[in-house]
């Protein structure tokens, strides 16, 4: 269902040792006095950090989040966790 909308996000002073920002997020919603109904994804496309110039320390993203990016449905356990484990990072 294509609603025309989207939501624009720039993230600033990134660590620069990392690369990308993987984006997990939730939707709600419900049929006219029916219940609410949340489902969480993965979109799979990383988003990538850009160098800022000048600044070998930080980086900054940004994000649009349009509806048509290709995700994967995930459960509510698995966007709720308490902390996320980092694979590596750039050195």
């Amino acid at each position: 269902m294509d609603s025309n909308k989207s939501i624009v996000l720039t993230l600033s002073l990134i660590d620069a040792a990392y690369s990308y920002v993987k984006v997990y997020y939730t939707r709600t919603s419900a049929a006219h006095d029916e219940n609410r109904v949340t489902t969480a994804y993965s979109i799979v496309k990383p988003y990538p950090i850009n160098d800022i110039e000048g600044n070998e320390k930080f980086g900054t993203c940004d994000i649009i989040i349009n509806g048509d990016e290709e995700k994967d449905q995930i459960t509510l356990d698995d966007l709720n966790q308490r902390y996320y484990i980092v694979n590596a990072s750039e050195a």
